[in-house]
């Protein structure tokens, strides 16, 4: 079997020749390459590798082992046995003796390393052996003995060229290599500035960094927006946004950026090495650790760009109430910014702002609005003055200017900036001479103290009628200030009329607010421009309610006149702002009294307001006029003569508002519609001509009569007149039992007495006394009846004279013309009276008492007195002894109703 040791003791030289022979012949080959497998019998056996047997000048073996872990190791001690017992596992170790008890130093262990590491895992066998005599050089027998160095590594390789082209090029490189970086890349990058319009942004790019490489940036005059921060550590390629920030005091400057870099600089390989043990036979190593070194170098870079910090501040303003009370305050608030283009408002390096001054002046009052011009016309008032110190762009409250004794009409702000109003170091920092002013008439730096107006209004009637038209009259007054304008035109003040309605017959009570029992009844919008009279709508009153309509004016704060003209409303009910709505004064008047048979009628006396034609829900095509006002009449006969007048329908002879489809029982005290059934108790005749549906219009005021009636029974009438509006509703309605509403219907009385007794070819005649109500334009007349046997009869049969009828005036006595007899006999005297028209009124009864005439015959002695005398003489004398005295008295003649 070949041995693995690079040197041998003498003992076994001739067997191992014998050996090595015999194998050699067996192969073929002398000096033969062996790799003995490629992976252990068992977990722990190192396995011979890549190498040469036999090559070394004792016939040893150079070349690797394949450990445990797989990996390939190189055996180190000389003079021991191959390693063929169980192989622990490898352990780095940093100091190292060899089996002769020499120490290898750090140089030694860092050139082992990298030889091992560099060449050490080869399946090549020449490169293998290579490494092993490399290996041998510092840690065999012979280096212990010889010297470590080249030359002992040259004696294990023992004149094999191919091996020791090998060696040479690992100990040159090793000698020149094993303690330096390996891999380094090349240390390269750069900087470079980019430059914003806006000079206080822009970027920094960074590029061509090494692989693995970061950069430590360092900015001067800046730093980067997203940290806010000068600095920035442990970037690497890209480019970064950065914001100048100048020095103090100074306005301008340029950004600078130093990059101090952190590169990977390659690996070197430590003084260690990793050592696997196989019990007493030899150690094999293999190559150790490495350590990674990195490399720091500096970059710089400039913006190419002087920036500028001059910045142009400016303000706009808005005035907090543009429209201001006197005695409250002009109040306009700012809001600090930087004109286009111009740089940000500068700040110094503590973030302070530099602190700008600015001026307002408020002109006013003007009476027209002004128009935006570039400056204040020349010679424009001033009404205050406002100075704000700006320290950087925001939002300010401008010191308020009271406007207690200011007038009114418009004012203007108009604010302005002068670099020499601020200090010497602001005014470092805006431009040589910097000055900027904003317009003269911007509407949102405009206040407007409101002109005061006034009003007194009087309504165009004091009292109307239901449904008449009224209006009002509002008479405007300019208190105090002119009227204000736009481009010269007035503007608008909007006033408003509302008219309540208050029913009843109560007046309102002035006051300053509005009832809450008022209800709105109309709206009128006035455009008022100039003082003056103005005129609300013309409004038709209710109509069929009483009340009153009361107007209240009002300056409404809303379209173009809103805030322009000060708050004003007039009162509640004040003078002259009150309609009184009234219905008419409607009073009777009934005829007293009326002769049986005699016309009647009852008279409506209308006064005050008269209601308007009114249709209602139902107006015709004619219009109003065809409905217009009525009042209707209607009687009551009283057949129950007690204290309580009664007016139902049950009692009801006349009605000229009577429609028979109504309602059978009407209101109270009502013109009763409808046919009542008769009493019972008290039956009633009705007279159908007496009920129908004729009102009568009433259109003024005055006296209307009703229709004529002839009241067919005596008795106590009472009249119920009611007037309505022109849709039916019932205004008033007189009461039942009203002493001017009564009409008392009564008969003549006729008493009357005839002659008694006369002589054949005598005159005797008739008188009556009449009393009682006499029928107007009466007549009076008397008839005579000659009797032909016992029964009274009167009749055109037994006419023997009718007189002539004479009028009948008043109450009195009235004598019939004296009549001549003809005829013996028994004559009856009737009276009859008749009114205007014709008809009798009253007619005596035929045979009445006192209504006799006897017409006897006379003696022949020719005295008619003296042959009664002795007749008569003894009926005295009868009557006498009888103690009767014989009175002729009249009787009242029995009366013949017309019904």
């Amino acid at each position: 079997m070949t041995s693995h040791r690079g040197t041998m003791k003498p003992r076994y030289k001739a067997k191992v020749a014998a050996v090595f022979v015999a194998t050699s012949l067996a192969l073929g080959v002398v000096g033969t390459t062996v790799e003995f497998g490629t992976s252990p019998t068992t977990a722990e056996a190192a396995q011979t590798g890549a190498g040469y047997s036999g090559i070394t000048p004792d016939g040893g073996y150079l070349g690797n082992y394949i450990v445990p872990d797989n990996s390939r190791a190189y055996c180190m001690d000389s003079s021991r046995d191959w390693p063929s017992g169980a192989t622990g596992g490898g352990s780095l170790v940093g100091a190292l003796t060899t089996e002769m008890g020499d120490a290898l130093n750090g140089s030694v262990l860092q050139r082992l390393n990298y030889a091992l590491s560099k060449w050490g895992q080869t399946a090549d066998p020449t490169q293998a052996a290579a490494v092993n005599a490399y290996v041998y050089a510092y840690t065999s027998t012979w280096a212990h003995y010889n010297g470590q160095g080249y030359a002992t590594g040259v004696h294990y390789i023992d004149g094999n060229q191919t091996v020791l082209g090998a060696f040479n090029t690992i100990w040159n490189e090793t000698e020149a290599q094993y303690n330096q970086p390996q891999g380094a890349p090349a240390f390269t990058g750069s900087m470079s500035f980019s430059v914003d319009n806006n000079n206080y942004t822009g970027s920094l790019r960074v590029v061509n960094l090494p692989a693995g490489a970061t950069v430590n940036l360092q900015l001067t005059n800046g730093i980067f927006t997203d940290t806010g921060s000068s600095a920035r550590n442990g970037v690497g390629n890209g480019t970064y946004s950065v914001k100048g920030v100048p020095a103090d005091g100074t306005p301008f400057y340029k950004i600078s950026a130093t990059g101090n870099v952190n590169a990977p600089a390659g690996w070197t390989y430590d003084g260690n090495v990793t050592i696997y043990s196989t019990g007493g036979q030899q150690r094999v190593i293999k190559g150790g650790s490495t350590t990674q070194q990195r490399f720091s170098y500096t970059m710089t870079a400039s913006d190419p760009v002087e920036r500028s910090t001059l910045f142009s501040p400016v303000v706009t303003s808005s005035v907090q109430s543009r429209f201001v009370d006197q005695g409250s305050s002009f109040t306009d608030t700012l809001q600090a910014d930087v004109a286009a283009g111009s740089q940000p408002w500068r700040q110094t390096t503590s973030g302070r702002y530099i602190p700008i001054v600015t001026q307002g002046t408020l002109y006013g009052p003007f009476v027209d609005q002004p128009s935006p011009s570039a400056t204040a016309p020349a010679g424009a008032p001033v009404a205050g003055n406002a100075t704000v110190t700006l320290n950087g762009p925001g939002k300010y409250t401008a010191p308020s200017v009271l406007a207690a004794n200011h007038a009114p009409g418009f004012y203007q702000w108009v604010w302005h900036i002068d670099a020499a109003d601020s200090s010497v170091g602001a005014q470092t920092f805006m431009p040589e001479g910097y000055r900027w002013a904003d317009q003269f008439g911007l509407q949102a730096e405009a206040h407007v103290v409101a002109a005061k107006l006034s009003g007194v209004s009087k309504a165009s009637a004091g009292e109307v009628g239901f449904g008449h038209t009224v209006s009002d009259t509002l008479t405007v007054s300019l208190d105090e200030g002119p009227w204000p304008t736009i481009g010269g035109e007035p503007i608008p003040a909007h006033f408003q009329n509302k008219t309540y309605w208050v029913e009843g017959d109560t007046a309102p009570t002035p006051g300053d607010t509005v009832p809450s029992d008022a209800k709105l009844f109309h709206t009128t919008d006035v455009s008022v421009t100039a003082p003056g009279g103005y005129d609300s709508d013309e409004i038709t009153a209710p109509p069929t309610a009483d009340g009153y309509l009361v107007n209240v004016w009002t300056l409404i704060q809303d379209g173009p006149g809103a805030g322009y003209f000060t708050d004003w409303t007039d009162g509640w009910a004040t003078e002259g702002e009150v309609t009184k709505v009234s219905p008419p004064a409607v009073s009777t008047e009934a005829v007293a009294s009326v002769a049986l048979g005699d016309e009647t009628n009852d008279t409506a006396i209308v006064d005050g307001q008269i209601p308007a034609p009114y249709c209602g829900t139902s107006q015709p095509a004619d219009g109003a006029t065809s409905c217009p006002n009525t009042v209707t009449f209607a009687a009551y006969l009283q057949q129950d003569l007690g204290d309580q007048p009664v007016c139902e329908p049950t009692n009801e002879v006349f009605n000229t508002g009577y429609v028979a489809e109504a309602a059978p029982t009407p209101a109270p005290n009502a013109a009763g519609a409808g046919t009542p059934s008769p009493s019972p108790t008290a039956p009633l005749e009705r007279d159908p001509a007496y009920f129908y549906n004729k009102p009568v219009p009433v259109s003024e005021a005055g006296r209307f009569p009703s229709a004529d009636v002839i009241f067919k029974k005596v008795g106590v009438y009472y009249w119920v007149a009611t007037f309505r509006t022109g849709d039916g509703t019932v205004i008033n309605t007189g009461e039942c039992g009203d002493q001017k509403e009564k009409t008392v219907v009564a008969e003549d009385d006729v008493v009357t007495k005839a002659t008694p007794r006369v002589g054949l070819g005598q005159k005797g005649h008739d008188t009556a006394i009449v009393t009682g109500v006499i029928p107007k334009n009466a007549t009076i007349e008397f008839a005579v009846y000659k009797q032909q046997g016992t029964t009274p009869v009167c009749t055109t049969a037994n006419e023997v004279k009718v007189g002539k009828s004479q009028p009948l005036p008043a109450t009195g006595e009235y004598v019939s013309d004296d009549y001549t007899f003809t005829e013996v006999g028994t004559y009856f005297w009737v009276e009859i009276v008749r009114n205007a028209r014709g008809e009798v009124t009253h007619q005596g009864k035929c045979g009445a008492d006192g209504e006799t005439t006897i017409v006897d015959a006379l003696a022949k002695t020719g005295s008619d007195e003296a042959a009664y005398l002795p007749i008569g003489l003894a009926l005295v004398s009868i009557l006498a002894a009888a103690g009767v005295v014989l009175i002729v008295a009249s009787r009242r003649s029995k009366r013949t109703s017309t019904k």
